[in-house]
């Protein structure tokens, strides 16, 4: 029996976006492979010209696919031809998915609720690969346990695994039967795994979610003492969590009293203590920079370890600083006597570049804020905030607003945005190394810097009419991936690679254009 047209070009159609979905966790180049089968498939089936008027008819397909109008209209204002017809090229998934979702058939809710359960899979697979990563592979910076895709991009699927899983433990489907304790052994797992992977970002977007569904859940729940203790949790967790923080920190930020004058200016073998009174940097309430004797640290460091004492890591930190802010959170002073008083286990904790003792049994929270206290401190002190990622941060804010104030209006165009901050970090005199200097990393600056005021209105407008028109913007689905969308655009350049555009445009246009409507207030079909 010959194999229908198109019943063919239906199967590969659901192959390509099932191929698509298992991708965006795990591989940049099916992501590619499944865009090209996708819009290939589009193309070969034919009947283009009903297609086209399908498109241009659907008013938020064609304004969401308008972010990729905006990148080619600000060639007008670039002089990097060859960096710009990269970005087009790695921005191609906002125009090609929108088109291709838009006007082909809405899925079945089995279809639909396939495609998720693909995705849900994926990510599941990618979690235990990076958990082998974690617990047996030697790795010097979390990013290695994500050997797929950037470990920032893997944490917002996580999040939409999160989504999905509760989706189908909340909606169930007749047509669709999972087992209940299927999906929530799994997002027990994610949850935990979203920690493991250390991600500030995702486990921000984590716990607002959290809140956020709480909130919609307190309002469907019919018993009144339920929807008061749920209200009273979202309102009180936040406060837990930040007071916790603050007193868990507290004596991080709270340093001990000493008098400048009166500090021994000897160690007890007659060398020298170096004790700075400028350089005011705190570990666990100590002072680094006092009762500290180079002399005896090196001598008595490569006594007990095989590490060069002056050598940088390869997080690219300095030994010997890594083991004087050791010293320093263990409160013992930085001379012989200090490095003889170590166990073998610190010392292979100062080998495997850990500043802090507090780090060894702190939550993945409680040591980020300490990272991040200590990066601060440091950006003050010095005004060099390489390799310290919150500090960086501020460092590309600084930039972005000092070139979009040169360029306001249209910004720098689509392809010399590199040169534009190269030019703002030597204006700025800032002291990023060069490996460090990066754009934004702020979804909005970055459009502002690329295409001015102008470009940020349109490329706002993009982003949150296709939503509020097809009245999707407060559904389950498309709700909470707007919200992590969004989340993740105020501290990364989410659409700015391939894996992260791609994770943007496939859910965007997917739950969209392609599923069948939602009720809104989060109700499902």
């Amino acid at each position: 029996m010959p194999y229908p047209k198109r019943v063919f070009h239906r199967d590969v159609y659901l192959f390509g976006i099932g191929l698509l979905a298992a991708s965006l966790p795990t591989s940049r180049f099916t992501m590619s492979v499944a865009e090209l089968l996708l819009f290939g498939n589009w193309l070969v089936e034919w009947d283009l010209l009903n297609k086209l008027k399908r498109f241009t008819r659907n008013g938020p397909a064609v304004v969401f696919s308008s972010l990729f109008l905006l990148h080619v209209i600000g060639l007008l204002f670039t002089t990097n031809f060859n960096y710009a017809e990269l970005d087009l090229r790695t921005k191609a998934p906002l125009l090609v998915l929108p088109l291709v979702f838009s006007t082909m058939p809405v899925l079945t809710t089995k279809q639909f609720r396939g495609i998720i359960l693909v995705h849900v899979i994926a990510v599941i697979l990618a979690s235990f690969v990076s958990s082998y990563y974690f617990f047996n592979q030697n790795y010097t910076d979390i990013r290695e346990i994500s050997p797929y895709i950037s470990h920032i991009r893997l944490s917002l699927n996580v999040c939409m695994a999160l989504v999905f899983l509760l989706y189908f433990i909340r909606f169930p489907e007749k047509s669709f039967r999972i087992p209940t304790w299927i999906p929530v052994i799994l997002s027990l797992w994610l949850a935990i795994f979203l920690f493991l992977l250390d991600s500030l970002t995702g486990i921000i977007i984590f716990i607002v979610l959290t809140i956020t569904l709480l909130i919609q859940i307190s309002y469907e729940i019919k018993q009144k003492w339920l929807q008061i203790s749920l209200r009273l949790a979202v309102v009180l967790l936040p406060l837990i969590l930040i007071g916790t923080a603050f007193i868990s920190m507290r004596s991080c930020i709270q340093p001990e009293v000493i008098n400048y004058s009166t500090l021994e200016r000897f160690t007890p073998r007659m060398n020298a203590y170096n004790n700075d009174s400028v350089n005011r940097q705190i570990v666990n309430g100590h002072y680094v920079w006092v009762y500290v004797s180079e002399v005896e640290l090196k001598e008595a460091w490569q006594k007990r370890s095989k590490v060069p004492y002056n050598e940088i890591n390869a997080k690219g930190l300095i030994n010997s600083d890594i083991l004087i802010r050791y010293m320093t959170s263990l409160g013992i002073r930085k001379d012989s006597d200090g490095v003889a008083s170590m166990s073998d286990e610190d010392i292979r904790n100062v080998e495997a570049g850990i500043p802090d003792v507090n780090e060894v049994h702190d939550n993945v929270v409680m040591r980020r804020l300490r990272e991040v206290f200590f990066e601060y401190q440091n950006y003050i002190n010095t005004g060099d905030p390489s390799g310290h990622s919150v500090m960086m941060r501020l460092e590309y804010w600084k930039a972005s607003v000092g070139i979009i104030r040169n360029h306001w209006l249209t910004g720098v165009g689509t392809g010399d945005m590199n040169e534009a901050f190269n030019q703002e970090y030597d204006e700025m005199k800032s002291l990023l190394k060069p490996e460090w200097r990066r754009r934004s990393h702020n979804q909005f600056l970055s459009v502002t810097v690329g295409f001015g005021v102008l470009g940020l209105i349109w490329f706002l407008f993009a982003l949150f009419y296709p939503a509020i028109v097809t009245k999707k913007l407060f559904t389950y689905r498309f709700g909470l991936f707007f919200l992590i969308l969004f989340l993740s655009m105020l501290t990364e350049d989410t659409i700015e690679s391939q894996d992260g555009v791609t994770f943007a445009a496939f859910f965007y246009a997917y739950l969209l254009f392609a599923a069948k409507p939602e009720k809104p207030i989060f109700d499902p079909e």
